[in-house]
């Protein structure tokens, strides 16, 4: 059943290359904005880069001006990549259900799914920010009973073991919101359910997943122009958005024979 839906992943981006559509235009623009603020991310670099901040580095009007504009990049670039995760997600569920990519319905498909996927978000990051607590909590009771020369190290592994389980049991909560239709918070317990009851078909998405995220990587670093500016590297965000696609439709197909948990 891997075999067949990483095969099948390829032959729907294969067939299908308006796929690659909504990524590539939400990564082009915002290459574009980063070029267009390079002045005031480097301000703020140079402000961070300060071994000891204090009040007046960030009361500098140049600094205040740089965080604002900055600070309305990222909120305007989270908002952009779910109306993105909406018309990628409408479009491969689409082609696994219908057989048909149509960019004509991306209104459709924010319209749908686009408050649901932000609510995924705000739940996951809430979640990750928990564990991160956890982890930190663990890491303060070692000190405390142990040897604080470890608490570093302990953290870290803890940090370490906890991204991976969350990584796994949570694979599959796209596929679960826009296949089934449910809402957020449904989505991530039905995939920590189907991850608790399919262990070792999830592991071996999982380690396949990252295989080819890491092979993909390594190919983009080596695509890096002359001019050593990673934004103009268009190849390298081709690439990269191959990618970011087929995970997706991975995950799909991955789910979709299996959908019952």
């Amino acid at each position: 059943m891997i075999k067949e839906a990483f095969f099948k992943s390829w032959l729907n981006l294969k067939q299908n290359w308006k796929l690659l559509v909504p990524d590539f235009v939400y990564r082009a623009i915002t290459i574009v904005i980063s070029f267009y603020l390079a002045a005031d991310f480097a301000t703020l670099s140079s402000v961070f880069s300060i071994d000891v901040a204090t009040i007046e580095n960030f009361s500098n009007p140049a600094v205040i001006n740089a965080l604002k504009f900055v600070g309305i990049f990222l909120i305007f670039e989270f908002l952009l990549s779910i109306a993105v995760d909406s018309i990628r997600f409408g479009l491969i569920a689409d082609v696994i259900k219908k057989n048909k990519c149509l960019l004509s319905n991306f209104k459709e498909y924010t319209k749908k799914y686009y408050f649901n996927i932000l609510k995924m978000k705000l739940w996951i990051g809430l979640i990750y920010a928990l564990a991160a607590v956890l982890a930190f909590a663990v890491a303060i009771l070692f000190n405390l009973t142990v040897l604080n020369d470890y608490t570093k190290y302990v953290f870290f592994i803890m940090a370490g073991l906890i991204y991976l389980f969350m990584s796994l049991s949570l694979i599959f909560r796209y596929p679960i919101l826009i296949m089934e239709n449910k809402k957020a918070w449904d989505s991530i317990s039905t995939s920590y359910r189907f991850f608790r009851n399919n262990f070792n078909y999830t592991l071996q998405i999982g380690i396949i997943m990252a295989i080819f995220a890491l092979a993909v990587s390594v190919i983009s670093s080596y695509l890096i122009p002359l001019t050593g500016i990673v934004a103009l590297n268009w190849a390298g965000i081709l690439i990269n958005t191959i990618m970011v696609t087929w995970l997706a439709l991975f995950t799909f197909n991955a789910y979709h024979p299996k959908k019952k948990p």
